[in-house]
C-alpha cells in the first residue's frame, strides 16, 4: 500500500505525511474457547525458542495435563513473537524506508482480557510503533450487566498520548 502511495501521490504530498496509521489490527480475532492461532512457521519457531517439538504437546493446549500451563505459556509466547514481528515489525521497517513514523492503535487495547486474547502482548507490539494511540468510543469504564466489555485499562494506556508531541491537548 505504501509503495503505491509513493508512486501515485505527488512527491511533496507523500513526504509531507508524518506517519502511517494502522487501525485495530488483531492477531487472533476468533475468540472462541477452543480456537487457537496457527501458522506453518509455529512448530519451527517453537523448537528454535524452546528446543522442544510443539506437535506432541498440542493436546495439552486443550485438555490440560502435567505440563499444560508451561506448554500454553510457551505456545503463546511464540505466537506473540511471530505476530509482533510479522505485522508490527514489517510495517515499522517498511515505513522507515520512506522516513515516516509508524502510528496507530490496537484492537481492544483497553479491555485487558480481550486485548491479551487478540494482541498476545500489548507492550511488545506498542514498542514497535513510534506513536501509539487508544480509542474509547463509549462511556463505560467498568463491566456492566448485559455488556461484553469493560475499558478499565484504556485511560491508563491513553494518558501518555496526551503528552505526545503531536497531541492537540
Amino acid at each position: 500500500t505504501h509503495a503505491v502511495y509513493a508512486r501515485k501521490l505527488p512527491e511533496s504530498l507523500f513526504h509531507s505525511a508524518q506517519g502511517w496509521f494502522t487501525d485495530e489490527p488483531t492477531g487472533n480475532f476468533n475468540c472462541g474457547k477452543n480456537v487457537l492461532p496457527w501458522t506453518g512457521s509455529l512448530p519451527g519457531a517453537f523448537r528454535q525458542r524452546f528446543g522442544d517439538d510443539l506437535l506432541p504437546w498440542l493436546p495439552a493446549l486443550f485438555l490440560g495435563g502435567d505440563r499444560a500451563a508451561r506448554v500454553r505459556n510457551a505456545y503463546f509466547e511464540v505466537c506473540a513473537d511471530l505476530y509482533s514481528q510479522a505485522f508490527y515489525g514489517t510495517i515499522r521497517d517498511h515505513v522507515k524506508k520512506y522516513g515516516h513514523k509508524f502510528i496507530g492503535h490496537m484492537n481492544v487495547e483497553g479491555e485487558l482480557h480481550w486485548g491479551v486474547r487478540q494482541q498476545f502482548d500489548y507492550f511488545r507490539n506498542a514498542r514497535l510503533m513510534d506513536w501509539g494511540g487508544v480509542d474509547s468510543l463509549f462511556r463505560m469504564t467498568w463491566k456492566r450487566e448485559g455488556f461484553f466489555t469493560d475499558n478499565a485499562t484504556g485511560a491508563k494506556l491513553a494518558a501518555p498520548q496526551a503528552r505526545s508531541p503531536l497531541s492537540p491537548v
